[in-house]
């Protein structure tokens, strides 16, 4: 179901001609990401993907692209992993932790270390909150004061934990400050989860 719609985004914006976007294929993680970052920028495409049905999906398919619309685009910290899921602060919604699953890794495997600032985009997928296979981390590591009080916050927000996308109750947690003002930008490197594991 992904790379059928990173396919037809592709073909229909042209970001990266001649791009071969089958799971079984070695392909550019660079190329694929400016695909999803050109889907991500214009809602509307999500939305005639799902109308027209270009790929021909199953009425399955379509119903695990569909809610895809309520997706979060941001900034997050991926604050720690724990044995089902990593939990995930929203860097611009204050407020808001997420319990957030691997695809078919642990989001650790994509990160260069816990606590991590990363740019990406939350999805909902079988009842749970996944990111959607992308992540660009910020090099920049989060000192003792800051990782303890993420710490407290996740701990007092243990039991409001936002484990679906539409659902999200705020509660109090520290903002995240991030670190642009100062000249530092995100990383150039995108991590992908592996090729064959995307959603569906």
């Amino acid at each position: 179901v992904w790379f059928a719609l990173l396919r037809w985004v592709n073909e229909t914006k042209g970001v990266a001609p001649g791009l071969d976007l089958h799971d079984d294929k070695e392909f550019d993680v660079g190329a694929v990401c400016a695909v999803r970052d050109a889907l991500w920028a214009d809602p509307a495409l999500l939305d005639a993907f799902v109308a027209t049905n270009p790929a021909r999906l199953s009425e399955t398919e379509l119903a695990l692209v569909a809610p895809w619309r309520l997706r979060r685009k941001g900034t997050f910290v991926v604050l720690r992993e724990l044995v089902k899921h990593a939990i995930v602060i929203d860097g611009e919604r204050a407020g808001t932790v997420y319990a957030v699953h691997g695809i078919s890794h642990p989001l650790s495997a994509m990160l260069p270390w816990l606590p991590c600032m990363v740019d990406g985009v939350l999805l909902p997928f079988l009842g749970r909150i996944i990111f959607d296979g992308f992540l660009r981390s910020y090099p920049v590591h989060l000192g003792p004061g800051m990782r303890r009080r993420f710490d407290e916050d996740y701990r007092r927000a243990k039991a409001t934990l936002v484990t679906r996308l539409g659902d999200v109750t705020p509660v109090h947690v520290a903002t995240i400050t991030l670190p642009r003002s100062s000249g530092v930008a995100p990383a150039n490197d995108v991590s992908a989860a592996p090729a064959k594991k995307k959603p569906a």
